[in-house]
C-alpha cells in the first residue's frame, strides 16, 4: 500500500512541482540565511554599551522573543531609521519587517547605524516619530525629530502644527512641501517612511544668533573632544608598550591599567565624529 502511494503521488504533476518547489525554496532560503551569518544588528540601550547580535542570531525571533532573550520583558523595542521609527508589535518578526536591519560592517559598542532597533520605556509603545528636514535659505540646519500618536492626530494640517510647534528656532511663515493640510496623518507617516519631511521657513534675526553660539559651543566641545583623543592614543600608543617591556608592572597589573582605554578611546571617537557632523550641518 505505501508504495502505490508513492507510486500516485510522484504520478500527480502538480504535486510533483510543489515538492520540486519546496525544495529549491529551502535551498535558497538556507543559502540566503548562510549569507546572512557575517552581518550583524543593532541594538542600542540607553546608558547602555550596544548590543550586537549576529542576523541569524535574531533572524526567526519575534518582538516578544528578543525582548525576553535580553530581558527586556518590561520594555518596548523600536525600529529606527533616517526617515521615521516605531514600535514593533510583539507578534512581528523585526527581521522580515525590516531588512534594513542587516549591517555588513560589525558596530562598536558605542556606535550608531542609519538603522537599528532600541529598548524604550513602555511609553513609547504608541508613539510615531518622524524626521524632519528644515529648508532655509542660509543654513543647513540638522533633523529634528516630532513625536506623536497616531490617535492624537488626524490630517497635515495637525503634523504641520506639531511640526511648527517643535522646531526650535524662532522664526515665521512655516510650511511644508511635503504633503497638504488636507492629507490624512496615516498617508503621511506612510509616505514618511521613505523620505524625510520638508518644512520650510524664515528665520529670525535671534535665530541667526543663536545658530551662531550653537556652532562655537560645538566648536569647543569638539577641540576638547580632540585632544582628550590625542592623550588617550599617547597613553596606548607610546606609555603601554614601554611599560610592558620595562619590569615595572607585571600582567595583571597592566591590564588593570589600560585594560578599559581602547573603550573609553573608541567612545570618545563616535562622540566626537557625530558632534563634528552636527557641527557642519550649521555651517
Amino acid at each position: 500500500m505505501f508504495s502505490l502511494r508513492n507510486r500516485r503521488f510522484h504520478s500527480n504533476p502538480a504535486l510533483l512541482y510543489i515538492q520540486m518547489f519546496s525544495k529549491v525554496f529551502f535551498f535558497f532560503y538556507q543559502k540566503k540565511l548562510q549569507n546572512m551569518g557575517d552581518k550583524f544588528v543593532l541594538l542600542k540601550q540607553k546608558n547602555h554599551p550596544n548590543i550586537i547580535p549576529t542576523y541569524n542570531d535574531l533572524i526567526n525571533k519575534s518582538t516578544e522573543q528578543i525582548l525576553e532573550l535580553y530581558a527586556k520583558s518590561k520594555m518596548a523595542l523600536i525600529f529606527n531609521g533616517p526617515y521615521f521609527s516605531e514600535p514593533i508589535q510583539a507578534n512581528t518578526i523585526p527581521l522580515i519587517a525590516y531588512p534594513e536591519l542587516a549591517l555588513t560592517e560589525r558596530p562598536t559598542e558605542y556606535s550608531t547605524a542609519p538603522y537599528y532597533l532600541s529598548f524604550e520605556e513602555l511609553q513609547y509603545q504608541k508613539q510615531l516619530a518622524l524626521f524632519v528636514k528644515p529648508e532655509v535659505e542660509e543654513f543647513e540646519i540638522p533633523l529634528f525629530k516630532i513625536v506623536f500618536n497616531l490617535d492624537d492626530v488626524k490630517t497635515g494640517k495637525d503634523i504641520l502644527k506639531l511640526i511648527d510647534d517643535n522646531f526650535d528656532l524662532p522664526h515665521s511663515n512655516g510650511s511644508t512641501t511635503s504633503f497638504w493640510p488636507s492629507d490624512t496623518a496615516q498617508n503621511i507617516f506612510q509616505k514618511a517612511r521613505n523620505e524625510n519631511i520638508k518644512f520650510c521657513c524664515q528665520l529670525e534675526e535671534k535665530s541667526l544668533k543663536l545658530i551662531k553660539k550653537r556652532v562655537d559651543i560645538l566648536k569647543e566641545i569638539n577641540d576638547t573632544e580632540y585632544r582628550y583623543i590625542e592623550d588617550l592614543s599617547v597613553i596606548l600608543d607610546i606609555y603601554q608598550p614601554f611599560l610592558a617591556k620595562s619590569s615595572s608592572f607585571n600582567a595583571s597589573e597592566m591590564n588593570t591599567i589600560f585594560k578599559d582605554i581602547p573603550t573609553i578611546r573608541n567612545f570618545h571617537r563616535n562622540f566626537s565624529e557625530n558632534i563634528k557632523e552636527r557641527e557642519q550641518k550649521y555651517e
